[in-house]
């Protein structure tokens, strides 16, 4: 058996392939200021997968909010 770990944070291309998104929209989600939460390790950022659940868990609530 394997031992399978969950990914803790992503890279900006990883985000945009998990949110089916072009690089440069998940940039602009991504910079500093933008709606998903996001950190630098050197010169690379990076976003956490509690950012990204939080992001779509957001997104998921608003969209229901607009459909009542």
């Amino acid at each position: 058996m394997q031992n399978v770990t969950k990914r803790r944070a992503y890279k900006i291309s990883e985000v945009a392939e998990q949110l089916s998104v072009s690089l440069t929209k998940a940039k602009e989600l991504t910079a500093e200021g933008g709606p998903i939460k996001s950190f630098t390790i050197g010169r690379s950022r990076r976003v956490s997968a509690a950012a990204l659940d939080a992001y779509i868990a957001a997104r998921e609530a608003a969209e229901l909010a607009n459909a009542s």
